[in-house]
């Protein structure tokens, strides 16, 4: 069983303050500052939103130290998806680690930022700016299925030697809980590429080439928006990315339709969740970005707000059961095999070379330790 479900636990927030003894209820809408998703799930696994009660916790905390009220005693109340009903979860709210966190440079709070996300790395701060959201979210998803046993890849596999496993965790509902299999992580790494072209990846701007000098000793994310910025003149207003190349520069040979689904219900009855906790990850993601004020200090990361640049559900599914079976082929042609591209042969073959770079970069940054 499946369904679309538009409550979003963060859409509605009961907040309580113990003040002199009485309770006041205040009813905060958070209509200006959240969104309402819709996510397509299985409804008889857990709640696609279980995977990000950490990030929501954080950033309730945040949200306290940012309006100063550091001192008050709060409790949420999430409301959450249970199989096929809505429930209520109390979560109590402490004063935060880094009180004076915003006091700080935007340095210091992009690199909270970061370690939220487990990605406050010097592998994933020296790739481009606008690698780094998708980047840090794809981290947090593999290093929270590993918390919980719940990676799955061949033990062979080369590519994953330094992958590690909490073996001692106990799946208490391992049956309702979704496992993320190395093909899935690989399709999102590359789905998420094919969503890109429409804009920081576009053809047009694939004489852009990853810039190497952003080193590890380099650690600064205003530095890495400047050296990364407008290069060859390329605008990064995503506004007139979507007027100027009006479509991605990869598009599938073939459509994706339910019959695929039925074709081979298992494979897609997990990738299905998976995805679906892939773009609650995301939404936190871009919380956390409003919420620590990092777009008003990094107006570059504006762009970023809905996060639709990273998402291409329909390249997901198409590229799963193409990993799972041809896992040894390169990723340009797995690319070229599935999607036309518009432009010479020549053009096509570097443009290719080029995306397989950004592939390999995104890849060994997530699976890092």
């Amino acid at each position: 069983t499946y369904a679309l479900f538009y409550i979003n636990p963060i859409f509605f927030i009961i907040i309580y303050l113990k003040l002199k003894k009485k309770k006041i209820l205040k009813l905060v809408l958070i209509n200006n500052q959240f969104e309402c998703n819709q996510y397509f799930e299985d409804v008889n696994r857990s709640n696609c939103w279980d995977i990000t009660q950490n990030i929501r916790k954080r950033m309730y905390e945040l949200l306290k130290i940012r309006n100063n009220e550091k001192d008050k005693p709060v409790k949420i109340e999430e409301i959450l998806r249970n199989n096929t009903t809505l429930i209520s979860k109390n979560v109590n709210i402490y004063p935060y680690e880094n009180s004076n966190l915003f006091n700080g440079s935007i340095e210091i709070i992009f690199d909270e930022y970061l370690r939220i996300l487990n990605s406050n790395e010097s592998c994933v701060k020296k790739l481009p700016y606008y690698l780094i959201p998708i980047v840090s979210n794809l981290r947090f998803l593999l290093k929270e299925k590993l918390k919980t046993n719940n990676f799955i890849y061949k033990s062979n596999d080369k590519a994953y030697s330094n992958i590690v496993n909490n073996i001692n965790h106990e799946n208490c509902d391992s049956d309702k809980i979704a496992k993320l299999y190395h093909y899935e992580l690989e399709a999102l790494i590359a789905s998420s590429i094919i969503a890109m072209t429409f804009s920081f990846l576009n053809i047009k701007a694939s004489n852009r080439k990853i810039n190497h000098n952003i080193s590890s000793s380099i650690s600064s994310i205003s530095e890495n928006i400047r050296q990364n910025k407008n290069i060859d003149g390329y605008d990064n207003n995503l506004y007139k990315q979507f007027k100027e190349n009006r479509g991605r520069s990869l598009k599938l040979k073939s459509n994706f339709s339910i019959k695929n689904f039925k074709n081979k219900k298992t494979l897609f009855e997990n990738a299905i969740q998976i995805y679906a906790e892939f773009q609650s990850i995301l939404i936190m993601n871009s919380y956390l970005l409003q919420s620590m004020s990092i777009m008003d200090n990094l107006p570059e990361f504006q762009e970023f707000f809905s996060m639709y640049q990273y998402q291409c559900e329909e390249a997901y599914y198409n590229m799963i059961d193409f990993f799972r079976i041809n896992r040894d082929n390169k990723i340009s042609f797995i690319f070229n095999h599935l999607y036309t591209i518009i432009g010479t042969e020549k053009q096509k073959e570097a443009y290719l070379e080029y995306l397989e770079e950004i592939y390999y970069i995104m890849f060994n940054s997530i699976i890092a330790n």
